[in-house]
């Protein structure tokens, strides 16, 4: 059964939602957030009006210091969603700022979905590139990636984030300049069709940059003649690109 993206939507803040999700998709969510001086080190949650529980796939622990901030970024999933209205509620410890990236995704698995992860963090003065690769090579030959990063420039001016990666499906969210042109962050899919270990490679301009990480995410597709996942209609939510 193919992967087929139902609907995706971005946006800043802690209340994302999807409206008329179909039973059994899966709904993922990824999360770039900047936790200010001054405020403890935190990871994000996520609570669902619906009641279903999402599962942290890949929440490492922001990238920086007491003194001068985190910068993280965090993804989630819902597998086997309940048909209906998903309202979120993102919480994260101390003085914040939070975007998000959703989408409703047809043919995975609606349990043990969840393959592959990677985590890539640092925070090297100048430092104008960064790759995520997952930690083993997927283990089923059609996959969803997810990746999404976030980056401090200091730069004053457009980060120019490269979107998406190269080699990726499409941009699931993009903002080049949030919070007075120092911070940028990036959201993109790709649909695997053989084995391997996927990677993905961000460039931007800045020669400030302090603090950056970026998460990948691998989900099995149910196989032909298995069960396991609701078709889809495969329509575009038409939101690609334009974080804001």
């Amino acid at each position: 059964m193919a992967i087929l993206k139902v609907q995706s939507a971005q946006g800043s803040g802690a209340n994302p939602s999807f409206g008329g999700v179909l039973v059994g998709d899966l709904l993922t969510l990824s999360v770039p957030y900047i936790i200010f001086a001054g405020s403890g080190s935190a990871t994000p949650s996520v609570a669902d009006s619906s009641g279903q529980s999402w599962l942290a796939d890949n929440v490492p622990s922001p990238q920086g210091t007491m003194g001068a901030g985190w910068v993280g970024v965090a993804n989630f999933s819902l597998p086997n969603a309940n048909a209906g209205a998903h309202n979120l509620t993102v919480s994260l410890a101390g003085s914040t700022s939070l975007a998000y990236a959703t989408a409703e995704w047809s043919g995975l698995l609606t349990s043990s979905v969840l393959d592959q992860t990677g985590v890539t963090a640092g925070s090297t003065f100048g430092t104008q590139t960064m790759t995520v690769t997952a930690a083993g090579a997927t283990t089923t030959a059609s996959e969803l990636v997810i990746v999404a990063m976030a980056i401090e420039t200091n730069s004053g001016a457009s980060a120019a984030i490269s979107d998406p990666p190269s080699g990726y499906a499409g941009s699931l969210a993009l903002n080049n300049t949030w919070q007075s042109s120092n911070f940028g962050y990036e959201s993109a899919y790709e649909l695997l069709s053989t084995t391997g270990t996927p990677s993905a490679t961000w460039n931007w301009t800045g020669t400030g940059t302090t603090r950056y990480q970026s998460v990948m995410s691998t989900y099995k597709a149910v196989v032909a003649g298995g069960g396991g996942s609701r078709g889809g209609s495969g329509l575009d939510g038409g939101l690609n690109g334009g974080f804001q």
